[in-house]
């Protein structure tokens, strides 16, 4: 089972979450539980859980006010990154926006009948971009929103024969939002509505 902050994101319709969906830029801690944990989060985690905690919005090492960053990486293979966020936060209350693009051709070289080539109908471009808003009512209340969207357009290479393979591609387009709200009625019991 995968999990954003404690709320499910795997399909209803198969029980499968694609982890390359999800935009790094909002990732702050994975949790891994290996063993089954059906007894917590029922029989679709009985293989364990992965939960993925987002950048905490009210850490102290932030201070207040409006804080933005930017990242541009050029790699191997034409790989371009680039990536950018600002966010503002006052008080109890933290709203971020962040915005990524990658692109590669992908041709990296491998040998093939004793002759070094290079990988060809690999190339993938990747943009995600969305915001992350969080409040804090009181020491037992909060409240969480986070809405992404990722678009994925990725070649798929076909075996290698000796020939270029045929041109195939895949065009993922995933929009999630994910609203929880957190109340602490002691120190072990809690409700939570995601």
């Amino acid at each position: 089972m995968v999990l954003l902050d404690g709320v499910k994101l795997n399909s209803f319709q198969n029980a499968m979450f694609d982890l390359s969906l999800f935009p790094k830029e909002l990732i702050g801690a994975i949790v891994v539980q290996t063993n089954g944990a059906s007894a917590l989060y029922g029989s679709e985690a009985m293989g364990g859980v992965v939960n993925i905690i987002t950048k905490n919005k009210w850490g102290g090492e932030v201070d207040d006010g409006l804080h933005s960053s930017a990242t541009v990486s050029v790699g191997s293979m034409n790989t371009h990154r680039w990536s950018g966020s600002t966010g503002y936060r006052k008080e109890n209350s933290s709203l971020s926006f962040f915005l990524n693009c990658e692109t590669s051709n992908g041709d990296y070289p491998f040998h093939f009948n004793g002759e070094k080539v290079r990988r060809k109908n690999n190339a993938y471009t990747l943009s995600d971009f969305g915001l992350s808003y969080g409040h804090i009512f009181d020491s037992t209340k909060t409240l969480s929103f986070t809405s992404f969207y990722g678009l994925q357009d990725k070649q798929i290479p076909g075996i290698e024969t000796g020939e270029i393979p045929p041109a195939s591609s895949q065009i993922d387009k995933n929009w999630n939002s994910i609203i929880s709200f957190e109340n602490y009625f002691s120190g072990a019991f809690f409700v939570k509505l995601g």
